[in-house]
């Protein structure tokens, strides 16, 4: 049996493996999805879907507040919260193990954690 080299992409200057692309494309996917759902019906009275997101904001808020004073905290607050949860996310993505897989004779790669 022979290991095929890996799949190379190549986005502007720089090169990935295709399956750190897919992979990530995957969990962006995901982190739109979920955002869009729990923004979709937003209620003065919160129901435990957005009561938990609002507590994950509220924490990320104070934490970025904390460190940056509360000008700068409520400007970068959208991108560090972002980059803690695509993080998190793609660390998570370990846990799981999903096999390559063959459709039709597409070939979708293992999951394995961007951040490997």
């Amino acid at each position: 049996m022979q290991v095929a080299p890996p799949l190379l992409v190549r986005i502007g200057w720089l090169t990935y493996q295709y399956e750190t692309v897919y992979v990530m494309s995957i969990i962006v996917l995901m982190l739109i999805a979920l955002a869009a759902f729990l923004t979709r019906r937003l209620q003065m009275v919160p129901g435990r879907a957005q009561a938990c997101a609002e507590f994950i904001v509220e924490t990320f808020d104070d934490l970025v507040c904390q460190s940056f004073g509360r000008k700068l905290g409520r400007y970068f607050l959208p991108w560090i919260g972002s980059l803690f949860l695509f993080l998190f996310i793609s660390n998570a993505f370990g846990i799981f193990p999903v096999p390559r897989m063959e459709i039709g004779g597409l070939v979708l790669p293992a999951w394995e954690e961007p951040t490997r």
